[in-house]
């Protein structure tokens, strides 16, 4: 696609306000329809359909008709607003030409202010050539509703926070100066890529040095996905430098190992067919320490959480338990486990008992004791009376029936105490169970209290979002 800027420096503030009202309605609306963007830009009907017809001629906004009349932003529009952003914050003074041209991006040389040479690279998802990268790439996160232009410029972001970071921590990348949109501005590396390089003074040194890099994103918890000739650049003291990050992972990404791998294929194939270098051996994903983890700060696709490696262990114990059980049976488990932890978590404990139960339990067990004493007793001593004289009998008859009263008397009252202890347990809970009601009524009464009907002033004191408040 071609960058024409020429009307650029002719840009009105009218179309400036026009093309960011139709970004802004482009968030929920396919084609934006007239009354949105004379909304949003506020203008007059007459003056923004003025307007539009200005842009459509410049080709920064397209018209269709199909559903309803409605408009939408053209990539170069899209670059406009960019380059609008660039300008205004004073980081970028003049495009000088295209440089480059990739399956996913267009790269621009430029001037900033100061006279110095940058680059501006615009993303171009869509394009007929790459229009599957919406399958290959996370960028929809879930969305059923997307447009090109968003998903370039959740591009841009994310290749923008990864050259970032990554030129903090001493990574041979570009220096990241601006992003807005769609677009990012960067230092201009003197070199060239590798597939145009056809002899290399040190082959076998910048080769090692490239699996040593493949190794040092790893150990930094990132693959990068992309490692071949068409994304190193490389000057003339042999110096290289990486470019292109949108497309890097975590190295607890599913197809981490399978990406790292592909890394190291592609170095080595390149540089042993077009330089003749001898291959060396290749380190391994799983043996890497990773020393610091960028793929958490940065968010890459597949970084896990805290929270989310917990869960990932419980299932690996589960799994494993799952197994030992359909080896060795539930009852061999139970002998020869020993992690007293694992089987806590997966096997649980045991409910505790409720409050007073335990204790209610203890004395009626005790009660039971005595009355049982008490009934032996009682039975040992009518078979001795039974070997007593008759003549004894008749005498102490009358005090026998007193003792044996008394004794019956107190076994009813020692069958009767828990169950006036239940009673008054009973009594206590329904008057709890009342307390309860009523705090709860109280709280009730007071979170949820009636709505109020308004009737005037409904919008009062709410800002409408329009184009002059848009950040650039």
């Amino acid at each position: 696609m071609r960058l024409d800027t020429t009307a650029l420096f002719f840009i009105s503030k009218e179309e400036i306000r026009v093309l960011t009202a139709v970004e802004l309605g482009m968030r929920n609306h396919e084609l934006v329809p007239v009354h949105i963007i004379e909304r949003v830009a506020r203008l007059k009907r007459a003056n923004t359909y003025k307007v539009i017809q200005i842009l459509l001629k410049n080709k920064l906004l397209s018209r269709d008709s199909k559903k309803y009349e409605g408009y939408k932003l053209t990539y170069l529009g899209y670059d406009y607003l960019a380059l609008y952003a660039f300008m205004k914050r004073g980081t970028i003074a003049s495009v000088i030409g295209k440089i480059g041209v990739g399956k996913e991006s267009d790269i621009y040389k430029c001037l900033d202010c100061e006279g110095n040479h940058i680059v501006l690279k615009f993303a171009r998802l869509g394009r007929v050539s790459f229009k599957a990268i919406k399958n290959q790439r996370d960028y929809l996160q879930g969305r059923k509703q997307y447009n090109w232009l968003y998903l370039s410029r959740l591009a841009s972001i994310k290749e923008f926070s990864f050259m970032e970071i990554l030129h903090k921590n001493g990574f041979p990348t570009p220096k990241p100066i601006d992003s807005n949109r769609h677009g990012i501005l960067m230092s201009l590396i003197d070199g060239y890529t590798l597939s145009n390089v056809k002899e290399i003074e040190q082959a076998q040194r910048v080769y090692e040095e490239l699996i040593g890099m493949v190794k040092l994103f790893a150990e930094h918890g990132l693959v990068h996905s992309d490692f071949n000739e068409f994304n190193l650049m490389i000057t003339k003291d042999s110096q290289v430098t990486v470019i292109d990050f949108p497309q890097m992972v975590s190295t607890k990404h599913l197809n981490a190992q399978e990406l790292f791998e592909r890394d190291l294929t592609g170095v080595e194939l390149w540089f042993t067919k077009r330089y003749g270098v001898t291959p060396i051996e290749w380190p391994v994903l799983e043996e890497i320490e990773v020393k610091k983890r960028l793929d958490i700060e940065v968010k890459a696709s597949g970084f896990l959480t805290k929270s989310l490696e917990e869960n990932l262990k419980q299932l690996e114990l589960l799994d494993n338990y799952n197994k030992m059980v359909r080896e060795t049976g539930v009852q061999a488990l139970d002998e020869n486990y020993n992690s007293e932890d694992d089987e806590q978590m997966l096997l649980g404990d045991d409910d505790d008992d409720e409050d007073g139960e335990g204790e209610e339990q203890k004395v009626e067990e005790g009660e039971e004791e005595k009355i049982e004493e008490l009934e032996d007793s009682e039975d040992e001593e009518e078979g001795s009376e039974d070997d007593d004289d008759e003549e004894e009998e008749d005498e102490e008859e009358e005090g026998e029936e007193e003792d044996d009263e008394a004794r019956r008397k107190r076994i009813e009252e020692l069958k009767k105490k828990p169950k006036v202890k239940t009673e008054k347990k009973k009594k206590k809970d329904d008057k709890t169970k009342e307390g309860d009601d009523e705090y709860i009524d109280n709280i009730m009464k007071k979170k949820f209290k009636p709505r109020r009907v308004i009737k005037k002033n409904v919008n009062k004191g709410k800002k409408k979002l329009v184009a002059n408040d848009y950040f650039f």
